[in-house]
């Protein structure tokens, strides 16, 4: 063989053996094993239809109203209810304590004072009888005690109205300023101080009133005036050095939390609430069967006298209970009233929720003797009602339990569907009820 034949089959023979391994390599490449995959078709109908209420529910006792509303109607006896004792309250009890709590003084406390020239005036024993100007002048501190006032010793004022009042008698003017200062004179404590601004010329008038702050007032009260004078105000007057000031010093509407005085027959009131019930309202009722008792205990130290009236209880006699006591100092006394065929009777188009109580407390002083008396002195009460049963009664009854049997009621749905999908809804009771009431005189 030729050498180039040679090569020529050689390069042949190498040619086929690199397609021979490039086919044996792509024939060893196997795919992964792969699930099944189906791809079914069904066909599922579509359904259009509308249902009324009515067409929904197909019970006898079901219904609709005109506007389609779903009603459901039915009757049931209640059982026999009967009333009995249940015209009743109590039993109920209160405490109060009848306490003055502010004094007001039935008095007025006033006395006049007088300030002659001569005290007020450094010149007036110089110049009396003369007939000249006066020059402005400061007037000095000068005092002068109250006459003993007796319808008091003292007094602990937690209020009150200071009135201070000049009449001017002199030939010169008064102010500015002008004072008046009062003080208990034991012991110099200030009562008050009125102080006037303006001018109070000769023979005019003026008078200042203030609160008087809390302070102990006596019997023994001195006034002290100060302030400066504008003189005859540069006309020709005669001196005369007799001629005077007066002041009216009064206190009004008093207020105390304790005294010790001569005052008048003195009374205060209250008037108090009793809840009854929550159950019940009377127009008018008589009673069965009960009882009212009360004790009043007097811590006074004076003798009093106790009224309590009951505006909505009438005796067996038409009259409205009224009850006076009379107490000395440290007494109880203890009241009981059987009240069967006594009336509860309301005022006038109202009902009875609460039972009203009047008080009347009456100290017995006198402007001849002088007691003490503290706000904090009490007349202590304490009521019970025991337990009031009516024998008849016109009025309301609140929380009396009528039963009502329980009903269940399935709606009868259409074969076609098997559930309700309700998109909105509500539900709403009406009761409809006629009630007998039977009166049984045992």
């Amino acid at each position: 063989m030729s050498p180039s034949k040679y090569l020529y089959f050689k390069g042949c023979f190498l040619f086929a053996l690199l397609h021979a391994i490039a086919a044996l390599t792509i024939t060893c490449r196997l795919k992964s094993p792969q699930p099944p995959s189906w791809q079914p078709q069904v066909t599922i109908p579509l359904i259009d239809k509308s249902y009324t209420i009515s067409e929904l529910v197909n019970n006898d006792k079901l219904g609709t109203d005109s506007s389609g509303t779903l009603e459901y109607i039915t009757d049931h006896d209640i059982p026999r209810q009967e009333v009995g004792d249940r015209i009743k309250f109590g039993p109920i009890q209160k405490n109060r304590d009848l306490a003055i709590n502010a004094i007001h003084i039935p008095i007025l406390f006033s006395d006049w004072l007088e300030f002659s020239l001569d005290r007020i005036y450094p010149l007036a024993d110089e110049e009396h009888g003369e007939e000249l100007v006066v020059d402005p002048f400061e007037i000095y501190p000068n005092s002068q005690d109250f006459t003993e006032i007796p319808s008091f010793r003292w007094l602990k004022i937690s209020k009150g109205i200071l009135s201070v009042k000049i009449k001017n008698e002199l030939v010169i003017s008064l102010g500015v300023p002008f004072r008046v200062k009062l003080i208990n004179s034991a012991d110099n404590t200030i009562i008050g101080e009125v102080t006037f601004n303006e001018k109070i010329k000769a023979g005019a008038s003026a008078e200042r009133k203030i609160q008087l702050p809390q302070t102990v007032l006596t019997n023994h009260i001195r006034a002290i005036v100060s302030g400066a004078s504008a003189g005859s105000e540069g006309q020709l007057k005669k001196i005369d050095k007799n001629s005077t000031c007066k002041i009216l010093v009064t206190f009004t509407d008093i207020i105390a939390t304790e005294l010790m005085a001569k005052i008048p027959e003195y009374h205060f009131t209250y008037q108090d609430t009793i809840r009854m019930s929550d159950s019940l309202l009377i127009r008018e009722g008589i009673v069965k069967r009960g009882a009212f008792e009360y004790s009043l205990r007097n811590n006074f130290d004076v003798l009093v006298y106790v009224t309590l009236e009951l505006p909505n209880v009438f005796k067996p006699d038409g009259l409205t209970f009224v009850d006076t006591l009379e107490i000395i100092p440290g007494q109880t006394l203890y009241r009981k009233i059987q009240l069967e065929q006594y009336m509860f009777k309301a005022f006038e188009k109202q009902e009875i929720e609460n039972l009203h109580l009047n008080w009347n407390v009456r100290l017995a002083t006198n402007i001849n003797n002088t007691v003490t008396i503290r706000s904090l002195d009490a007349v202590v009460s304490s009521m019970k009602f025991s337990k009031i049963i009516f024998s008849s009664f016109t009025g309301r009854l609140y929380r009396i339990p009528f039963p009502i049997p329980q009903t269940t009621k399935n709606l009868d749905l259409p074969s076609e569907i098997d559930s309700v999908r309700l998109a909105g809804a509500y539900l709403t009771f009406q009761f409809e009820y006629s009630i007998i009431l039977q009166t049984v005189i045992n």
